[in-house]
């Protein structure tokens, strides 16, 4: 057992989760209200993806690296691995849960208000997800097994680059005011993308005043996209 075997079984396993999780998702994108730009309805999938990819990877660099840098155990390795990725998925469903009924995410205020019943089905959820999980893990070992050349070096481009461009579109739509990406944030949970509004309005490549007076015009014309609209009718105050 090499520490290079558990880095190598690590990776995909995090690009296997990276795909149960956007597939978990697809519900976030089912209650969202979807733009007419192109840009924004190609922009939802990559920011779901590169996010769940994102914090999938941190989450699993803190827990395994040090775990494989110590000593490579394959055994201790994977358990965590495997209790890690379950909890990840049980709280995902939880949360997906949450948005579709309450258009909220999953936070300490909102898991004190559940009833019990709640937490018996996310414990249900959970031990089903670490039966999946291990499976999973040790289908994976053996498969790596089988194929030694299995390298994953374009996954790992494709995963990476979905995160790059998602964060350089929300860069460019914050900069410009392009509300059909920028609206998409709190859709899915632990969500922050990049902002270089200022270092680009330093550079030249972004006139603010012309920005805001875009914005405006956009709102005159009742073209703005966004989640608030109101009032529908205009309104009457009279007895």
């Amino acid at each position: 057992m090499t520490r290079r075997q558990l880095l190598r079984w690590a990776g995909w396993f995090v690009a296997a989760n990276a795909g149960l999780c956007f597939a978990i998702g697809l519900r976030y994108l089912l209650a969202y209200h979807w733009p007419d730009s192109v840009l924004g309805i190609a922009y939802a999938p990559l920011a779901m993806l590169g996010n769940f990819t994102l914090l999938l990877a941190l989450v699993f660099a803190l827990l395994l690296g040090p775990l494989i840098a110590i000593g490579p155990l394959r055994r201790t390795v994977m358990t965590v691995a495997v209790i890690a990725a379950a909890l990840v998925l049980a709280l995902l469903v939880l949360d997906t849960s949450v948005y579709a009924e309450r258009r909220m995410h999953l936070s300490m205020f909102i898991a004190v208000l559940f009833e019990p019943v709640t937490w018996i089905a996310a414990a249900l959820v959970f031990a089903v997800a670490i039966g999946f999980e291990a499976t999973l893990a040790g289908m994976l070992w053996r498969w790596l097994e089988r194929r030694p050349a299995a390298r994953g070096r374009w996954v790992a481009v494709a995963l990476a680059g979905c995160w790059i461009a998602s964060q350089a579109l929300h860069i460019w739509a914050d900069a410009t005011g392009y509300a059909a990406i920028t609206r998409f944030t709190p859709t899915i949970p632990l969500y922050y993308p990049q902002t270089a509004k200022r270092q680009l309005a330093k550079l030249g490549l972004v006139d603010p005043e012309r920005v805001r007076q875009a914005s405006l015009l956009r709102r005159s014309a009742g073209v703005e996209e966004g989640e608030l609209r109101y009032p529908l009718a205009p309104l009457d105050c009279g007895e």
